[in-house]
């Protein structure tokens, strides 16, 4: 699969970590996702289905409208197991009383397996999440990627979110 195509489902679960905030303290967030993933390569539009994207961040919480998380995780080829790490930062707005939106941006290495060479990839995307209970929510993120000497794309995932309970 395309590197760009993996990146893209990391600037999704970026976006996942967001539920509406209720309180003022940390709260941990776990997510997983897949997708669907759109390269710009050259002259053509490459439709892939996305890789599995497993995610953890930290939401620290600015008012009760309003906060930043930063997180990190992996992206699991579908093929073989050959994870690529990645980290995220970004800030997230309650605008209903059950839906919140966030904005975020990552920062993605995918380690020289079978020889490849190691390749990094940057992005950002806008989510919208809604809570299903205390714990768990559901999410569509969507946003562009960038790997460094590769072609644009962009992704568009679905995810579910669990707050973990520390």
């Amino acid at each position: 699969m395309n590197k760009t195509l993996w990146n893209l489902l990391v600037t999704a679960l970026i976006l996942t970590t967001f539920t509406p905030i209720s309180n003022a303290k940390t709260t941990w967030v776990t997510s997983i996702g897949r997708g669907w993933v759109f390269v710009f390569d050259e002259d053509e539009i490459v439709y892939k289905p996305a890789d599995t994207r497993l995610s953890i961040a930290a939401k620290f919480p600015v008012t009760d409208y309003a906060a930043v998380f930063v997180g990190g995780g992996l992206v699991i080829p579908d093929a073989e197991l050959k994870p690529k790490p990645r980290v995220t930062a970004g800030i997230g707005f309650r605008v209903l009383d059950r839906i919140s939106i966030g904005l975020g941006a990552f920062y993605q290495v995918s380690p020289p397996y079978n020889e490849k060479s190691l390749t990094h990839t940057i992005g950002g995307g806008v989510s919208l999440s809604v809570p299903i209970n205390d714990v768990m929510s559901v999410s569509l993120a969507a946003g562009p990627a960038k790997t460094i000497g590769g072609p644009w794309s962009f992704v568009i995932k679905p995810s579910i979110g669990f707050k973990l309970p520390f």
